[in-house]
Order: C-alpha cells, then structure tokens, then sequence
C-alpha cells in the first residue's frame, strides 16, 4: 500500500451523529474545489454542509 498509518478512523461521540470528516487534499486550490463541491447542492446533495 503506502506508509499512511490509516485511511479511516470512526471515533465515538456524545451524539447519534457524524461530528466530522476529514481529507488530505494537495493544496489552496484543491481545498477551496472541494469546499465549492460540497456547498453545491445540486452536486454532492448536502448542501450547506456547516448548518445544523
């Protein structure tokens, strides 16, 4: 594979409920793609990724 020491990590929280997720993206442009991608609703369906 390669020298990452995991891909995934699930750790329980106080709530029912996903309280983050994390990427390791290539760099400034790559991050603000992906922020534009997920506060896309018509793309990914999650739309205002941030609210409650």
């Amino acid at each position: 594979m390669d020298d990452r020491h995991r891909r995934l990590s699930i750790h329980p929280g106080q709530k029912e409920r996903l309280a983050y997720v994390g990427w390791e993206l290539s760099g400034k442009v790559a991050f603000a793609e992906a922020v534009a991608e997920l506060d896309n609703p018509r793309r990914s369906g999650l739309g205002g990724y941030g609210t409650t």
